[in-house]
């Protein structure tokens, strides 16, 4: 409700104060929604545009878009909410997708809902997990379930695959790589034929040299070649 009243003031002080010069009002309308978001401790976008007509629009969300119109009355809309796509910080991947994990679909296979509500198939990039009938299969689903089930996580990509799904290095909130964590515990592949990640490699070689895993028998089969045994029966 606090939140809520602070918007109302903001909205008055606007209507009733700010009706002459554009310029002094723009930079007016940016101080008191900083004022505000910091008052309120929620992460701000503020974005000054012109806006032809509209009411005060108020939502529950993380952020704080303003936009002003240009014309006397001053009309300010706020809308609330922050955008699930970003860019990369992750050399060779240009955005950045965030939201909930929902599902756990195998190792490296997971579903993920934006703050659209718009679910997004995930497949790990440049990693290749044992199939569910492979050994391991479920070790690598079951740590995935335990490390980001239910969880907010950022997605790391640059495109999808033919199967529609959003290739990516899924990082947690606390800055751990997913992706990287399953090839250092040995129940992942680095998948050689379409990534040549040099530290995916050093890891992978590094869970074979202490048997980790799938790296504990004599003779892993790779996912890859297991689903073209499949195929040719």
């Amino acid at each position: 409700m606090l939140r809520h009243r602070n918007f109302i003031l903001l909205l008055l002080m606007i209507f009733i104060g700010y009706s002459c010069n554009s310029s002094s009002s723009s930079n007016q309308v940016s101080q008191k929604a900083t004022q505000l978001s910091r008052s309120e401790a929620v992460p701000t976008q503020v974005i000054v545009e012109p806006v032809k007509e509209g009411l005060p629009v108020v939502k529950e969300g993380d952020s704080i878009i303003v936009v002003r119109s240009d014309n006397t009355r001053q009309v300010i809309q706020v809308l609330v909410g922050e955008s699930s796509v970003q860019e990369s910080t992750i050399p060779g991947y240009s955005q950045v997708m965030t939201g909930l994990v929902v599902r756990v679909s195998d190792g490296d296979t997971v579903v993920l809902l934006d703050a659209d509500k718009t679910q997004h198939r995930i497949r790990l990039d440049g990693i290749d997990c044992p199939e569910s009938k492979q050994s391991f299969g479920s070790k690598a689903t079951q740590f995935v379930r335990d490390k980001i089930g239910n969880e907010t996580v950022n997605v790391h990509y640059n495109k999808k695959d033919r199967y529609g799904r959003v290739l990516g290095v899924v990082v947690t909130q606390e800055g751990e790589n997913i992706n990287e964590a399953l090839l250092a515990n040995g129940l992942a592949w680095h998948y050689k034929y379409y990534n040549d990640n040099p530290v995916y490699a050093k890891l992978e070689q590094e869970a074979k040299d202490k048997k980790l895993n799938l790296w504990s028998e004599k003779n892993p089969i790779e996912p890859y070649e297991f689903r073209k045994m499949k195929k040719k029966k």
